[in-house]
């Protein structure tokens, strides 16, 4: 489909609904990454670590030596439903979102990023244009330490990234 692949150091952003393919696209991507020994970082918004990888296992697709950051909520979030006083909702969950991110790339140097359920990562601004800034900044942030990305956005009516 690429015939040739993605361009080293660019940023590509993937969409569609559920089922389309996105993360089975990304999962190559990084399996890719897996047989030319290149580090590489798998980030999901949308599903838990252990599940990504047995999803890969089960495709037979390679992503056993891939670093995995994994945002997902966890179930302690539930219980703690009390409500914010002092801040803004999104001030408080994006940063230690985006210091895991800044964080990972600088400690595990990867070559390939993939960046599956990033459609959710609009949730944590209020504001459009802060969100298309972060997003610009980050495919900033991943060019300037050698990564090639590959973000997996739902298509969605809400989700215009």
């Amino acid at each position: 489909m690429l015939c040739g692949g993605l361009r080293y150091g660019s940023s590509v952003i993937i969409r569609g609904g559920p089922g389309s393919g996105k993360t089975i696209f990304g999962l190559h991507f990084i399996a890719a990454a897996m047989r030319t020994n290149d580090p590489a970082l798998i980030i999901s918004f949308a599903a838990p670590e252990d599940k990504i990888r047995q999803y890969a296992n089960g495709l037979d697709i390679d992503i056993s030596k891939a670093a995995f950051l994994d945002l997902t909520p966890t179930p302690d979030r539930l219980a703690d439903n009390a409500p914010y006083e002092i801040f803004i909702p999104d001030d408080i969950e994006k940063r230690p979102i985006k210091r895991s991110i800044v964080e990972n790339i600088e400690n595990k140097k990867p070559r390939r990023v993939f960046i599956d359920g990033f459609s959710l990562s609009r949730y944590l601004y209020s504001d459009l244009c802060q969100y298309r800034r972060q997003i610009v900044a980050l495919i900033r942030f991943l060019r300037s330490h050698g990564a090639t990305a590959i973000f997996a956005s739902e298509m969605t009516d809400q989700s215009k990234d």
